[in-house]
């Protein structure tokens, strides 16, 4: 029985062994992969949002829709030569009412990956695979609590 397993293990190892093959991503843009975290001045969003509150237990609930507006307005460059937007944003209960100016904030694309801090905090919005010299980097960001986690994985990947 014993020799069974010993030979079962030495198998299994020897075809996990020869699986593992080296992997690679292109080291070359693809400007396409942009599209998904479009910044143009001028450029607006508008989003519908439904809402529902209950409160007391359950016992009070409401309901109600209104409308978010997102504005690219203007552009600056940081310290680092860095080219950030300036989103305005705006609120609205329906159609009929004008537009209120809420909050301000701000969204770039550096490195290979595009930000968009919300609030005065940073978030990662996407992640560019082809960029930064064949390494991917994966940021995950999460909120628990008045705590702000941040999780920094990196998966080297060789470029060819």
């Amino acid at each position: 029985m014993k020799p069974l397993k010993i030979i079962c293990l030495g198998l299994l190892l020897t075809s996990i062994f020869w699986s593992c093959q080296e992997e690679s991503i292109a080291s070359e843009s693809d400007p396409s992969q942009f599209a998904y975290f479009p910044l143009k001045l001028g450029k607006e969003y508008i989003y519908a949002s439904d809402s529902i509150l209950i409160g007391n237990g359950g016992l009070y609930r409401d309901t109600f829709s209104s409308q978010i507006r997102e504005v690219l307005k203007d552009t600056f460059r940081t310290v680092d030569n860095e080219l950030v937007y300036l989103i305005d944003r705006f609120f609205r209960r329906d159609t009929t009412q004008s537009w209120s100016p809420i909050n301000r904030w701000i969204a770039s694309v550096n490195n290979g990956y595009a930000y968009r801090t919300e609030e005065n905090l940073k978030f990662v919005k996407a992640c560019f695979v082809n960029q930064g010299g064949g390494k991917l980097i994966w940021f995950c960001q999460a909120i628990l609590g008045v705590f702000l986690m941040k999780i920094n994985v990196l998966l080297s990947a060789t470029s060819k």
